[in-house]
């Protein structure tokens, strides 16, 4: 009986431990298509001339910490991005955080970054926070998240006012179980198993 107690005690603390760690790192990997994954010159949707987005290369990723309904990514983290008219940028995400509890699965965020453009409308040095909204465009949600199956997505636009700039941006990552909910589900297990032989 001794033994039995201790054992529940130790699962009564892990359950604790599993309740308040919800924090969870993701890689997120960028989409890749015509609409989504880039900067271009204006910072209201719509009135860049797609020859001159500068995408994402293909392959890279995004480093992000999930806690509660809050994602948030620190850098710097560094990207490639070239456009259709040949011109080529360095993308340096210093910050961000996402609030992931509107309406939509998004109620806002910000994003600080640098950015060297060589060639093209945007061509120089850009330093700023792009700023995310709560926001449609057009009759659908533009900025959204969605988790199904484990996966987290995140679509969103946002603008740099100051430097005249946009952003669309969009990734998904798996979310893993948290290794504290693996200890706690062990930790019943064996509780189980004691009391079967008991």
């Amino acid at each position: 009986m001794k033994t039995f107690m201790i054992r529940l005690a130790a699962v009564a603390t892990l359950s604790l431990f599993t309740l308040s760690a919800n924090a969870a790192t993701l890689i997120g990997t960028f989409l890749d298509s015509n609409r989504w994954t880039l900067v271009h010159d204006s910072a209201t949707p719509g009135n860049t001339a797609p020859a001159d987005f500068l995408r994402w290369d293909p392959g890279q990723t995004i480093m992000l910490d999930l806690t509660g309904s809050i994602l948030s990514a620190g850098g710097p983290q560094e990207y490639n991005l070239t456009s259709d008219n040949g011109a080529t940028a360095t993308f340096t995400l210093l910050s961000a955080s996402f609030d992931l509890s509107g309406a939509n699965g998004f109620a806002g965020g910000t994003l600080d970054y640098t950015m060297d453009v060589t060639g093209g409308p945007m061509d120089g040095s850009f330093a700023g926070t792009f700023t995310f909204a709560e926001a449609s465009y057009g009759n659908s949600p533009f900025n959204s998240s969605t988790l199904e199956n484990g996966k987290l997505s995140l679509y969103g636009w946002a603008g740099d006012e100051a430097n005249g700039i946009g952003i669309d941006i969009a990734f998904s990552a798996q979310v893993p179980i948290p290794a504290p909910l693996l200890l706690f589900a062990s930790g019943l297990m064996g509780l189980g198993l004691l009391r079967r032989r008991s």
